[in-house]
């Protein structure tokens, strides 16, 4: 846990351009008994600096007007000023980014997005190695290669395998955060090969269900023609049976009373017909 007490009194200039960003770390720093003073831009911050001079500067690098980086460099190239540590507050994180900040005198880095522990951590340890820093000789100036282009950073930047330190812990998170990515793809993946075989495995059901539908269909049609075709031919000869059934009675109509016997035959034959229609209709 933090000792407020140390930090009572101690005032903290933020620079940034985005308001939002400015109040979040005030926030911080005034729960940690900071003293907290705002400017938006690099010249402003410079005119504070002159009127209400801070303990540290914490400063975003991308602004309007003037930098982080012609900050720190102002700052520090000023006798007056170059005592006051200076931590760039910034979502760049390359090699270019990491030198341009030594280059410029920078004590410090603090890499977005942040905790509000390692805000407090990063001011405290800056602090504490200005305290130690040796007031020895004069030492020269590094001068070190990225990329074809030469950069010299500041002689006694003791500060810089800290600003190197604060990159490494952030490469140690993202590396971290990946490995927990990756965990969590290859859990995602192998749901969605699951997913995938129990699809397979329904389309297979549902195509072999559609196959066997298809069948029945077709077994249904053709048995539907059949029926047409039987109610067809039993209804010609339902068709034909009656009209032997009217004929006969119309034969022992006419025999009756000139030949009984033979009108007798046809009501017999008729009875016959009779019988023969009501079995085809079953």
């Amino acid at each position: 846990m933090t000792n407020e007490t140390e930090h009572a009194g101690m005032k903290v200039l933020v620079v940034e351009d985005s308001r939002t960003q400015a109040e979040y770390l005030g926030h911080i720093l005034e729960n940690a008994a900071y003293k907290v003073i705002v400017a938006t831009n690099g010249k402003e911050a410079l005119e504070k600096i002159r009127t209400d001079r801070p303990t540290i500067v914490l400063t975003d690098i991308v602004m309007p007007e003037m930098d982080g980086y012609e900050l720190c460099r102002a700052i520090k190239q000023d006798e007056n000023t170059a005592s006051i540590p200076v931590i760039l507050v910034t979502q760049l994180f390359d090699p270019a980014d990491l030198i341009k900040g030594l280059e410029a005198g920078a004590d410090n880095i603090i890499i977005k997005p942040f905790e509000p522990e390692h805000v407090i951590f990063r001011i405290t340890s800056t602090l504490k190695s200005l305290e130690k820093k040796d007031a020895g000789g004069e030492e020269p100036d590094l001068e070190v290669s990225l990329a074809g282009k030469k950069h010299v950073i500041p002689a006694g930047n003791l500060h810089a395998p800290a600003i190197l330190l604060s990159t490494y812990d952030l490469a140690i998170r993202n590396n971290t955060e990946l490995k927990e990515a990756q965990k969590s793809l290859v859990a995602a993946n192998e749901d969605l090969q699951k997913k995938v075989g129990d699809l397979q495995k329904a389309y297979d059901t549902l195509l072999r269900e559609n196959k066997e539908r298809i069948r029945a269909e077709d077994a249904l049609t053709r048995e539907n023609k059949r029926l047409r075709m039987m109610a067809g031919l039993t209804r010609d000869t339902v068709m034909d049976q009656l009209l032997d059934l009217q004929k006969c009675l119309e034969q022992a109509d006419v025999l009756r009373e000139n030949d009984a016997a033979m009108a007798w035959d046809q009501i017999i034959k008729a009875e016959l017909v009779l019988l023969q229609t009501i079995k085809t209709l079953r």
